[in-house]
Formats: C-alpha cells, sequence, structure tokens
C-alpha cells in the first residue's frame, strides 16, 4: 500500500477522499487496467472532464442526491444525450463501489 502512495489505514482518509482522488485511485486500479483500451479512454475522458469539474473537490462522504441530480440536470444543459448521461450515471455508481472497496470497515 505504501508503494502506491496510499495509507495503509484507509479509515484515517475516509473523510478526505474527494471525487478526484477516487477518480485518480480507480485509473490506477486493476478493474481499469485490464478493461479494453476504448473503454479505459471513454471513462478517462469522463472522469477527467465534466465529473472532476463539477464535483472533484466534493468530499465522497459529502456526495448528496442533490449534487448528483444537480450534475446531470448540467449535463443535459449542455446538450448531452440521455443514453450518455446513463452513462455518466454509472460511472458514478463504479466511482462508489471503487470507494466502499477502499474502506471496507465503513458502515453503509
Amino acid at each position: 500500500d505504501l508503494l502506491r502512495g496510499d495509507d495503509p489505514n484507509p479509515a484515517r482518509t475516509v473523510d478526505r477522499d474527494t471525487v478526484a482522488s477516487v477518480s485518480e485511485s480507480f485509473l490506477k486500479s486493476v478493474r481499469f487496467s485490464s478493461s479494453s483500451e476504448e473503454w479505459q479512454a471513454s471513462m478517462e475522458g469522463r472522469l477527467k472532464g465534466p465529473i472532476k469539474e463539477a464535483l472533484g473537490k466534493v468530499p465522497m462522504m459529502s456526495l448528496t442526491r442533490t449534487m448528483i441530480l444537480d450534475f446531470f440536470r448540467t449535463l443535459r444543459d449542455r446538450g448531452y444525450a440521455h443514453a450518455t448521461i446513463r452513462q455518466y450515471r454509472n460511472l458514478l455508481m463504479v466511482l462508489m463501489d471503487h470507494f466502499i472497496e477502499k474502506h471496507p470497515h465503513m458502515d453503509n
């Protein structure tokens, strides 16, 4: 863990993990690197683009339904298709799963 730059005691970082830091951690994960190159490029663009812009500084533990819905409304207002917004939703769910895997000691 220390070699990867992760804190060996994830309980100390649970409140500090932002959407951006979890995204960066996900980009280094086995789940991401074992996926197809096309999927990786697509997801990396979404993570480093609109998601980081809108939600990057928000701590994962403080992320609310309202913040997420506002993010989806912003995407809609920018002209993104419904199917594309659904892909962003799925990616946020993957980030949430990654965050939970990183902090297994947490209560849901």
